[in-house]
């Protein structure tokens, strides 16, 4: 893939959840790729890392029976409206996260975790799978 956009990340992203499935998403990563998550000390700095806790994350959750739902969405707060993933837990009601990327050279170059009252998504309703 030549160019890759913030919509197209989020959708795998959104994808690799509503499945529990991270392989295709994985393959966007660019090998120097940051993962940067409010609810993380640190971030984890290249697509090793970053692979290594998201296959663990979904195997987990997969294995405790807790459904999430990622949800494509927008930001509307925070500068100019971007594409991003809400993420729920349970049900469809609370957003527990929303995702944001940055892309560059054909792949995604970070990815940030963070609480929804900083961006306030709009939510689409449209849930990849």
């Amino acid at each position: 893939m030549d160019q890759l956009s913030q919509e197209e990340a989020a959708e795998a992203y959104a994808t690799a959840w509503n499945r529990l499935d991270a392989t295709a998403f994985l393959g966007l990563l660019a090998e120097t790729a940051r993962y940067a998550s409010q609810w993380v000390i640190e971030d984890l700095e290249n697509r090793a890392a970053i692979s290594d806790y998201l296959v663990q994350k979904l195997e987990t959750i997969r294995e405790s029976g807790v459904q999430v739902h990622a949800e494509l969405g927008a930001t509307t707060l925070g500068g100019p409206a971007r594409p991003c993933v809400c993420m729920f837990q349970g049900d469809k009601l609370e957003m527990k996260a929303v995702v944001l990327f940055e892309v560059g050279s054909g792949q995604v170059q970070r990815l940030d975790i963070c609480i929804p009252g900083l961006y306030e998504p709009r939510r689409t309703g449209v849930y990849p799978t």
